[in-house]
C-alpha cells in the first residue's frame, strides 16, 4: 500500500468516527498547495498529511476550529505518527484527535 492509499484510510477512519467531508470549502488550499480533503467533527476541521522526518515518513493529523482557516488549509498539527502504524494505531489516534478518548 502507497502513502496516498494509507493517508485515505486514515480519512475513511474519519468518516468512521463522525467526521464529513467539507465539500468545496477548502478546494482552492487543495488545488494551490496539493493538500488533502478537510473533514469536519463537531467544531473543529481536521485534514490528515505525511511529512519526512529523518528520511522516513511519517502520518500528521492537523486541525483549526476557524472555517476560514480550514478554507485555507492553515491549521495546527496535534498527532504524528509513523506511516506504517497497524489500523488499530491509527484507529487510536483518530479517536484521540477527535477527543472520543
Amino acid at each position: 500500500m502507497n502513502n496516498s492509499e494509507i493517508l485515505a484510510q486514515v480519512e475513511k477512519l474519519f468518516v468512521k468516527y463522525g467526521a464529513e467531508s467539507v465539500g468545496n470549502l477548502d478546494e482552492k488550499a487543495r488545488t494551490t498547495f496539493g493538500v488533502r480533503q478537510a473533514y469536519r467533527y463537531g467544531n473543529e476541521y481536521y485534514r490528515v498529511d505525511e511529512v519526512e522526518a529523518d528520511g522516513k515518513p511519517f502520518i500528521v493529523i492537523s486541525t483549526t476550529d476557524v472555517e476560514q482557516y480550514a478554507a485555507m488549509s492553515v491549521m495546527d498539527d496535534i498527532a504524528i505518527f509513523a506511516m506504517d502504524a497497524s489500523q488499530e494505531e491509527m484507529e487510536k489516534q483518530v479517536r484521540a484527535a477527535f477527543g472520543i478518548e
